[in-house]
């Protein structure tokens, strides 16, 4: 089981979030597919830590086959207001 972070931000500047993030949620992965966060109306990037493997989706339902993040990383994301960031558990 892992712990995934997901930061929301208004802006991205200098390959970098900028300002303080809009919304911070944290969520357990598991076995099924599980919701983390709901991507804010004033929100357009993502940061997403986890650590330990998941696998990721954003706007569906997150399966092994949807994109894999290795433990201990961060990635960044473009989003939509009202996309669902959802993960589960991968090896």
């Amino acid at each position: 089981m892992a712990k995934v972070y997901v930061s929301q931000y208004a802006d991205f500047r200098g390959g970098a979030p900028y300002g303080g993030p809009i919304q911070t949620d944290t969520a357990s992965s598991s076995g099924s597919s599980a919701a983390v966060a709901t991507v804010a109306a004033n929100c357009n990037f993502i940061r997403v830590h986890t650590d330990g493997i998941i696998s990721l989706n954003i706007g569906a339902t997150a399966s092994v086959d949807t994109p894999r993040m290795a433990a201990n990383t961060t990635e960044y994301f473009s989003v939509q207001k009202g996309q669902v960031v959802n993960v589960i558990t991968n090896t």
